[in-house]
């Protein structure tokens, strides 16, 4: 059974979240929500959000609520509301607490009226309010909330990792993988392709269990297989007029 429903002003970075005999696919549904995806091969998602000086207060606790979201298992759509009104509502709540502090750069508060008609004032309008970014990443930081990586990078508790090139990265592999084969050829020159694919040294030490398909592992050992040479490629027969 697939079920299908919109996140509204969620990152929707989840394709597919499997549950328990149920598989729920997450689907962006933006209208009216002024919301402005990033350009995914310039940036990703939470490196666009703090491109923005402000952020609007219910869109700040949402990147937290639905990254939270994203490391919860969860099984139904009404599960998965209560989740979200959960712990919107809890943010919502803390934020309404705070006083004298930078996290808003513009605080919006909503009213009642008594029965004297005078304006009693009620929370803070999360539609309304903006919030200074690095402040309120710093601040859901400090309550203990879990932050993307990106977020705790940008507040300066944790340090970037430059990821490799990938070309780079796939011609070490690609050589690792060789030159471990290349040694156990030498030792063992009878030794077939597909034994030393999965040869311990080759899987675990050479990483070839994980750093690509089985096919890319096979071509790689048959570009050094020594024993191609010693059978040399079978010539073409030529075809008589």
């Amino acid at each position: 059974m697939v079920r299908r429903f919109a996140v509204y002003g969620g990152q929707g970075v989840l394709d597919v979240v499997k549950g328990l005999g149920l598989q729920v696919i997450l689907q962006m549904n933006v209208s009216g929500q002024g919301f402005d995806m990033p350009n995914k091969e310039e940036l990703g998602y939470y490196d666009y959000w703090l491109t923005k000086e402000t952020w609007p207060a219910w869109r700040a606790i949402n990147l937290v609520v639905y990254y939270i979201k994203l490391r919860r298992s969860w099984e139904t759509y009404e599960q998965y509301e209560k989740i979200s009104e959960n712990m919107y509502n809890e943010i919502s709540k803390r934020l309404n607490a705070l006083e004298g502090t930078n996290v808003f750069i513009n605080r919006v508060i909503l009213h009642d009226i008594d029965k004297f008609r005078n304006w009693i004032p009620k929370e803070i309008d999360m539609n309304e309010s903006e919030v200074d970014p690095e402040w309120f990443i710093q601040w859901i930081y400090s309550c203990g909330y879990p932050i993307p990586y990106e977020f705790k990078v940008f507040i300066g508790v944790e340090e970037k990792v430059e990821q490799p090139n990938q070309k780079l990265q796939e011609r070490i592999d690609r050589e690792v993988v060789q030159g471990i084969a290349r040694t156990l050829w030498d030792e063992y020159p009878d030794m077939t392709i597909e034994h030393m694919q999965d040869h311990k040294a080759v899987q675990i030490y050479g990483s070839g269990r994980v750093c690509c398909a089985d096919s890319t592992l096979r071509r790689w050992l048959g570009e050094v297989d020594p024993r191609t040479e010693k059978r040399g490629r079978k010539k073409k027969l030529a075809v008589s007029e």
